[in-house]
C-alpha cells in the first residue's frame, strides 16, 4: 500500500526503481498499491498494479504517439495522465538543422529521461545517456501499434525473450517494441503478416501464467506453438495471394 516500507538501500550494487517505488532516505516506499516485481539482470523492481493509467518513471521505455510538433518539442500521448515532451534534439545525430520531421499520429519508441514524483509532466528520449545510440529508440515507421495489459508488456520485455516472440520467430521475420506503458509496436514485410503476429501476441493477454507471481506454466508454451501455427498459416494466405 502507499507509504509502505519495501525494503532498505541496498549497500551495495546499482539497485533501479521502476513505477510505484521511491527511496526516501535509506529506505525504499511504495507510492501505489501493487504486488512487488523484480528483474535480476539489471537489479530492477517496481510495482504491478491494476490500474490502467500509466505512470512514468525514470528508464522505462515506451512506445508513444505523437500528439503536437512543436519547435521546441514533440508533444507525445504515452498513456500517462498528461502527455509527454520529447525534444527534437533527444535523437541520434540530431542537429538543429537535421532532426527527425514527425507528425501527428507518427510512433516513436524512446526512453523517459526525467519523470519528476511531485508532477505529472514527463521529458523522454530516443538516445542512451552512455553513448549516445539509438539502441532501437527512435520514430517507428509504419506497423502497427496496439494496447496490452502491463502484465503482458512485462513478459514480452522479459528475459530470455518470451516463449511466444520465440516461437512467431521462428515462422516468420517481424521487428517489435514493447513499452512499459502497456502498449506494443510490430510490423513486417506483409500487412497480413503484421495483423496476424498482433493478434497471436493480443490472444495470451489475460493468461493466468502472467499474473504477478505465477510460476512457468505449460499452458504458456502451447501458447506459443499455437500463435507460431496461426502466423505460418497467414504466410501461406500470403504466399497463395
Amino acid at each position: 500500500m502507499p507509504g509502505d516500507i519495501i525494503m532498505r538501500v541496498p549497500d551495495g550494487g546499482a539497485l533501479r526503481l521502476g513505477s510505484g517505488l521511491r527511496q526516501f532516505g535509506d529506505v525504499i516506499k511504495a507510492t501505489k498499491a501493487g504486488h512487488l516485481q523484480q528483474h535480476t539482470t539489471p537489479d530492477r523492481r517496481w510495482l504491478e498494479c491494476r490500474h490502467q493509467r500509466y505512470v512514468p518513471s525514470a528508464r522505462d521505455l515506451v512506445v508513444g504517439t505523437v500528439m503536437e510538433a512543436r519547435s521546441d518539442a514533440y508533444v507525445v500521448d504515452v498513456g500517462a495522465p498528461a502527455f509527454a515532451l520529447l525534444p527534437p534534439l533527444e535523437f541520434t545525430g540530431a542537429t538543429r538543422r537535421n532532426r527527425p520531421l514527425l507528425r501527428r499520429g507518427d510512433a516513436v519508441y524512446a526512453r523517459v529521461a526525467v519523470a519528476r514524483p511531485d508532477a505529472d509532466l514527463a521529458t523522454l528520449s530516443c538516445v542512451d545517456k552512455s553513448g549516445r545510440k539509438a539502441r532501437g529508440l527512435g520514430p517507428l515507421k509504419g506497423g502497427y501499434v496496439f494496447g496490452a495489459s502491463a502484465s503482458l508488456a512485462r513478459h514480452l520485455l522479459a528475459q530470455p525473450p518470451a516463449p511466444i516472440l520465440a516461437a512467431v520467430g521462428a515462422q516468420a521475420a517481424f521487428e517489435i517494441a514493447v513499452g512499459v506503458n502497456a502498449r506494443v509496436w510490430v510490423t513486417s514485410p506483409s500487412r497480413r503478416r503484421t495483423f496476424a503476429i498482433a493478434q497471436a501476441i493480443q490472444g495470451i493477454d489475460g493468461a493466468a501464467y502472467l499474473a504477478p507471481q505465477a510460476p512457468h506454466a505449460p499452458a504458456c508454451l502451447v501458447d506459443a506453438q499455437e500463435a507460431a501455427h496461426a502466423v505460418a498459416q497467414a504466410e501461406e494466405d500470403d504466399d497463395e495471394g
